[in-house]
């Protein structure tokens, strides 16, 4: 008894037993677009969610690391460089001679000179006046 007084308090109806769609019936049509709308909505939301799913799951399956080892040159693989036109140019040729000559020559030349070392300061100094 206190469920119905309630019901009737706030005007409600009870729960009537019945299809859905004679319930939709009673509906205006402006509250039956507002309904129709409202499922449309909800099924492109649910389907906008199933996609962004499926694409990150293939997103995250194509994020796999491929480790490709590094390229490693066999004995055989030797390229065969034809020399440069420069290479037996005879003038580049006496450069380099030139060159050689003047390293080995700066290497074997003594850098040291006695004559420009620091003299010896000896001074007998007494500070005990």
């Amino acid at each position: 008894m206190e469920t119905e007084q309630i019901i009737q308090d706030l005007n409600l109806n009870p729960i009537e037993k019945g299809s859905f769609l004679t319930k939709l019936k009673n509906f205006s049509k402006k509250e039956k677009v507002l309904i129709i709308l409202a499922l449309i909505v909800c099924l492109l939301l649910l389907t906008l969610f199933v996609a962004s799913v499926a694409i990150n799951k293939e997103k995250k399956q194509e994020q796999i690391i491929k480790i490709i080892p590094t390229p490693v040159p066999l004995e055989n693989q030797e390229k065969l460089i034809e020399p440069s036109l420069y290479a037996t140019d005879s003038a580049i040729l006496k450069i380099e001679k030139e060159i050689k000559d003047t390293r080995s020559a700066l290497e074997n030349m003594e850098h040291s000179q006695k004559n420009l070392d620091i003299p010896a300061l000896d001074m007998n100094l007494d500070l005990e006046k």
